[in-house]
């Protein structure tokens, strides 16, 4: 599921529904903790599995590991 999102995402530049810095694409599995949501800034037509950012969400807190920049729109996800 998570390789798709790159897939999904060049499809959409393709298609000129974005621009390469535009738009955001995440993954929450049923009953997870866990948020996989696309970087900030990335060109969209060069994301792959290894670049989205794994975000801990539990009892409402959201733990963004050190280093990394996820999507701006992260709380609307």
């Amino acid at each position: 599921m998570i390789t798709a999102i790159g897939d999904v995402l060049r499809r959409c530049y393709d298609r000129g529904w974005i621009t390469s810095r535009d738009g955001n694409c995440s993954l929450r599995r049923a009953r997870s903790i866990y948020l996989s949501i696309t970087p900030s800034g990335w060109r969209k037509t060069i994301i792959h599995p290894e670049h989205m950012i794994k975000i801990r969400i539990a009892n409402g807190e959201i733990s963004i590991p050190p280093g990394t920049k996820p999507s701006g729109e992260l709380h609307m996800h």
